[in-house]
């Protein structure tokens, strides 16, 4: 379908592998801010073998988000074990073993690579754009603030995402924060923005707010569990469709029509 593919470190299927089976397809790799950076390290010479174009990094979940959200823990760990016994743990399969990983979690990972490096500041990213020629994606900004300080710590390229609404509870939707990061840094690096994406519109006015490209998640695992790879490329011919559909109504026939005049906030329009 010619779009970007940023594969999960937590996917189940490593990188090496979807590579060999999408040999062309644009792909990016995502990792977290692990305390053992020669896991780190590692996944990045993975992602450079692999053919991905760039890695994407995850910078707002230090932690995980506040579990209340979910079953109790002995739920959450069945699940959790289930998942691996059936699928595998894809990347981090490998640094189970052979590697001092420090003690389990309550789930029975290896925190190194289950856990985040709660103390890591922007001084990570400074590292890492050391050690890579990849462009380096920083996910997870809401601020103007932050967007700044990526683009100074080496960012190419940053992502507006809450993380899907799911870690902190509060912050603002990803596309309301969008227009501030897009006046902050829009015109050095660019824009892209994930979280809340579910049809043709919210494209559109994603792009009208100054992304250079939205990402889906939620919409695609939709596709993948009605019907596999058909499932996933009916949800991305949806897309395109809905936002062409979008443009026409607007009188927009090229993505450089798209103008951040045709979005405006629901107060701008008198309440009956």
């Amino acid at each position: 379908m010619g779009t970007c593919m940023i594969l999960s470190t937590h996917a189940n299927k490593p990188v090496e592998e979807v590579s060999r089976k999408a040999p062309t397809g644009l792909k990016w790799l995502n990792i977290y801010l692990f305390p053992n950076r020669t896991v780190t390290l590692d996944l990045v010479r993975r992602a450079e073998s692999s053919q991905c174009k760039g890695l994407v990094v995850t910078i707002d979940n230090p932690s995980l988000g506040n579990m209340t959200k979910i079953p109790k823990d002995e739920e959450t760990m069945i699940y959790c074990q289930n998942v691996i016994e059936t699928h595998g743990y894809g990347h981090l399969e490998k640094y189970f073993k052979g590697y001092d990983m420090g003690p389990p979690d309550q789930y029975g990972f290896p925190m190194d690579v289950s856990s985040r490096d709660r103390s890591s500041t922007w001084e990570y990213i400074d590292w890492l754009s050391s050690k890579t020629n990849l462009p380096i994606i920083t996910k997870g900004v809401l601020t103007a603030e932050d967007a700044i300080l990526a683009v100074s710590h080496g960012a190419s390229a940053v992502i507006v995402s809450n993380h899907g609404g799911r870690a902190l509870d509060s912050v603002p939707a990803s596309i309301e924060a969008l227009p501030e990061v897009v006046r902050a840094i829009g015109n050095r690096v660019e824009v892209y923005v994930d979280g809340g994406i579910r049809n043709g519109i919210d494209v559109f006015k994603s792009l009208a707010l100054g992304a250079k490209a939205v990402f889906v998640g939620r919409p695609i695992l939709y596709g993948l569990a009605h019907s596999g790879e058909d499932g996933v490329q009916q949800i991305l011919e949806i897309l395109k469709s809905e936002l062409i559909r979008t443009m026409s109504f607007a009188g927009c026939r090229s993505l450089s029509d798209i103008k951040p005049s045709f979005v405006v906030h629901e107060s701008h329009y008198a309440k009956l």
